[in-house]
C-alpha cells in the first residue's frame, strides 16, 4: 500500500545569471524555503489521516470477513 501527497509551491524558486555564480545564493533560497518542510509534510499526513484510517478499517473488515 502506498500514499502519494503532492502540495504545489512548497520549494520553488528562481535566480538570475549562471548556476556556477549563483551557488551560494541559490542554496540560501533552498533553505529558507524548505526549513519548514517537516511541518509541510506533517500538515498533510494530518490532513489525509481520516481518509486513510476509512480505507485501513475497510482492508481489515474485508481481511477479517476472509
Amino acid at each position: 500500500m502506498t500514499r502519494n501527497f503532492a502540495r504545489d509551491g512548497v520549494a520553488a524558486g528562481h535566480q538570475p545569471g549562471w548556476c556556477s555564480s549563483s551557488r551560494a545564493a541559490i542554496a540560501r533560497e533552498v533553505a529558507a524555503k524548505t526549513r519548514d518542510l517537516h511541518h509541510d509534510v506533517t500538515a498533510m499526513a494530518q490532513e489525509d489521516h481520516d481518509v486513510l484510517r476509512a480505507e485501513l478499517d475497510q482492508i481489515h473488515g474485508a481481511l477479517a470477513a476472509g
